[in-house]
């Protein structure tokens, strides 16, 4: 087991470098754009953390999708709070998630089908216990993310 473990810290570390040097090629081509695309530098250390914990015991959550705009938030863009969490964060894709209210603003959940690790820095009157909604930038994608059960460890 810990043989295994240890491969796959040097296969992050070796993904570290790779992500790096894709940032690096990613902030030249968009240096002269408005915005550049920069990635999430904590993704892959957050990977690290998870295998720490390995073995884990995965609970199953229902996950849903929403957006900041009105069909979920009933704020329009412009609107005071418009993108803001109920902890004060701005929304960010692939970060933010609707957690609910037994787990504290800034606990992290890393949903296993995602393969991402999340933060809760919102609440939804829909968000009850078994349930989270994660942040997505447009309604389409929302949509087409339904409702599924996932398999959901909360990181220490």
């Amino acid at each position: 087991m810990k043989f295994i473990r240890n491969l796959l810290i040097v296969w992050i570390v070796l993904l570290m470098f790779v992500y790096t040097f894709f940032f690096v090629v990613n902030l030249a081509i968009n240096s002269n754009k408005k915005e550049a695309i920069i990635p999430k530098q904590e993704t892959i250390i957050q990977y690290v953390e998870v295998i720490r914990y390995m073995p884990v015991q995965y609970q199953n959550f229902e996950v849903t999708a929403y957006t900041a705009g009105y069909e979920s938030t009933k704020k329009k863009h412009g609107d005071i709070g418009y993108g803001i969490t109920a902890s004060g964060e701005v929304v960010t894709e692939m970060t933010t998630i609707a957690c609910p209210d037994s787990l504290s603003f800034g606990t992290r959940v890393y949903i296993q089908e995602l393969e991402n690790v999340f933060t809760c820095q919102d609440r939804g009157s829909d968000i009850i216990e078994g349930k989270l909604d994660v942040y997505v930038k447009n309604l389409e994608e929302a949509l087409n993310f339904g409702r599924k059960e996932m398999s959901v460890m909360v990181l220490p």
